[in-house]
């Protein structure tokens, strides 16, 4: 726990509502923002939920740990240094690997195009340039 205190006399209930109190309007002077019971209380619910995340990730996370470690104990004699490298390389590794299959998907899509491009070239009578030319086809013929 924080230790923090807070002092009575900075609330103020603005608003009441008779229906539900927890929905009552209450202004804090040394913030001057208003908020409800209501408010705190799906605050609360909110951290609740993100600590029972934290806590379930944090958990799987130590025992994959704890498994590496019983399958590979050389891993606990590796410096931070080394692991951090270690890490590094493996996350590059994986990068590279994919850039590889995605590049060869990337290069036949780019031969397709210019096979592509090539019949529409043929086909509209166009001619490569840096400028869009045509070319009449009765011109060429005759």
């Amino acid at each position: 726990m924080s230790g923090k205190r807070y002092n009575p006399k900075d609330f103020e209930v603005k608003e009441v509502n008779e229906e539900d109190f927890r929905f009552s309007i209450i202004e804090r002077s040394n913030m001057k923002n208003e908020f409800t019971l209501a408010d705190i209380e799906s605050a609360v619910k909110e951290m609740e939920r993100l600590q029972k995340e934290i806590t379930s990730q944090m958990n799987l996370c130590k025992a994959t740990c704890d498994n590496i470690t019983s399958n590979h104990p050389f891993i606990e004699d590796l410096s931070l240094e080394q692991t951090h490298h270690v890490w590094m390389y493996e996350e590059n590794r994986v990068v590279a690997e994919d850039s590889e299959a995605k590049l060869k998907e990337v290069e036949e899509q780019l031969d397709e195009y210019e096979k592509l491009s090539d019949v529409i070239y043929k086909v509209g009578g166009f001619v490569r340039s840096d400028k869009a030319v045509t070319i009449d086809q009765d011109e060429l013929q005759g």
